[in-house]
């Protein structure tokens, strides 16, 4: 069995510092992904025009990058083993 780490650290966004939970796997080498946990505790607001915001200052706008290449070395495509995996809710490929 192996355990895991969990620490609560700062991370500084535009000119808010957010505490979010990170979880750690020991003796691993991979990137860290900032998720709906993070999304959550920092209280951003996204919308479909590619903004974002802070909940408590709508007014202050920032627009939201997206990756735009796949040879970057933090992204990497993800691949299903089987079609077959999907249920019939979970929509298709």
């Amino acid at each position: 069995m192996e355990h895991v780490l969990v620490i609560h650290q700062d991370v500084v966004l535009q000119d808010h510092t957010i505490k979010t939970k990170f979880i750690v796997f020991p003796n691993t080498k991979n990137f860290t992904l900032l998720g709906i946990d993070f999304l959550q505790d920092a209280k951003l607001v996204l919308d479909i025009e590619g903004c974002w915001n802070f909940k408590d200052t709508p007014g202050n706008r920032f627009s939201l990058h997206y990756e735009t290449s796949m040879s970057s070395p933090c992204t990497a495509p993800v691949e299903l083993s089987s079609l077959e995996n999907l249920r019939p809710e979970e929509g298709t490929i």
